[in-house]
């Protein structure tokens, strides 16, 4: 490996960028409006949607559980929509109860993710079963455009987490492929059972209770064969235990269940460089990420590091542009692409770079020498 090379992977692990947001809750939010037809403006839009966890308007141990579940699956199935970029799970971190924030917390929480929609909401206990509301505050417009609520048995759940998500594709105007419906129902489990222990192990992982975790999304996924999520669980709480190889092989589990978890091809790319020393199989695993979602900003970002490893530099170049254009809060395209231009030579461009990434991240001290290196020169 070059020292160019080094200087990518490095900064692949150094840039940490801190995703907790510290707004305020406040009750008195706008609620929005009841169901909204779809909004003939936002058709050709190609939304980048941060998707919050799901709040819990019950006591009930078992409703709440539920209600952890939503999130992981809605990210799933919109990673299916080609014209939307999903914000990945390890990428959701967010302070305070989504639902409960006025719209300055909303837009907080969507620019500090780099996102322009908003999806957030929450599940309520009701007498006769559960309901979910669903509501996308957009930041280009500063607009509640979609809230809608569906009501069922906590047997459904898992339906009806389905039905909000293609109310929401319908109110954005897209008109799903067959290609992409299939994606979506490709895996469609429906087992109560699996969605209580997948809760559950949620819920054991946020309270740093991993043991009970572990043995939660084991039953989970042996409860239903079409549930493939709680593997991507299991793999964080490896990684917690430094045990990656375990999470890797938590992630190939993922996506031998779940061909189209996109989220687990990106994952497995990270591992097979780190642990494979394999540039060539971590390619592969970005660009079947980028056959199912191909606006996933961080596929492209590892494809281009990925290419640049192989010494293919103008397509390093290439994949890497379209990073920094779906990821513009992350500075790490930005330092790539310093590197890629200055392999090049191409300084000014490669100047240029380097200072976006200062811009956005001041204290990134790779970037940071790298410039001075170039203006010393």
């Amino acid at each position: 490996m070059s020292e160019r090379s080094r200087l990518v992977l490095f900064g692949l692990v150094a840039v940490v960028c801190c995703l907790m947001v510290s707004a305020c809750a406040s009750t008195g939010a706008a609620r929005g409006r009841a169901d909204i037809e779809p909004v003939p403006a936002l058709a050709g839009r190609e939304p980048t949607v941060l998707v919050c966890p799901i709040d819990c308007i019950s006591s009930d141990a078992e409703i709440f559980d539920l209600s952890l579940v939503l999130a992981p699956l809605i990210r799933r199935d919109l990673f299916c929509v080609q014209r939307i970029s999903v914000i990945p799970t390890e990428d959701t971190d967010v302070g305070g109860k989504a639902f409960f924030l006025n719209e300055d917390g909303l837009r907080r929480i969507g620019r500090l993710h780099g996102a322009d929609m908003v999806a957030f909401g929450f599940l309520r206990g009701e007498a006769t079963g559960i309901s979910i509301e669903l509501a996308v505050f957009d930041l280009t417009t500063n607009y509640r455009i979609f809230n809608t609520t569906v009501k069922g048995k906590p047997s459904q759940i898992f339906k009806m987490e389905r039905q909000l998500v293609y109310r929401f594709i319908e109110t954005l105007g897209i008109k799903l492929s067959k290609e992409e419906q299939e994606r979506m129902n490709h895996r469609s489990p429906s087992r109560i059972a699996a969605a209580k222990y997948f809760g559950s192990g949620l819920k054991s992982e946020m309270k740093g209770q991993y043991a009970e975790a572990l043995m939660a999304f084991a039953e989970a996924v042996s409860k239903d064969d079409e549930l493939s999520v709680p593997y991507a669980a299991e793999a964080r709480v490896f990684e917690k235990y430094n045990a990656p190889l375990r999470a890797m092989e938590s992630y190939e589990n993922a996506v031998a269940r779940d061909e189209y978890f996109a989220e687990g091809w990106y994952q497995l790319n990270l591992y097979a460089v780190q642990y494979k020393q394999s540039d060539m199989l971590a390619k592969d695993y970005c660009e079947k990420a980028l056959a199912i979602a191909p606006r996933f900003g961080k596929a492209h970002l590892s494809l281009g590091a990925r290419l640049y490893a192989l010494g293919d530099l103008q397509r390093a170049i290439e994949e890497t542009e379209i990073a920094a254009t779906l990821l513009p809060v992350n500075p790490l395209p930005c330092y790539n692409l310093g590197i890629y231009y200055l392999d090049a030579d191409d300084l000014a461009t490669a100047r240029d770079w380097l200072q976006r990434a200062l811009a956005l991240q001041p204290n990134f001290e790779l970037a940071r020498t790298e410039l001075q290196k170039l203006n010393d020169q």
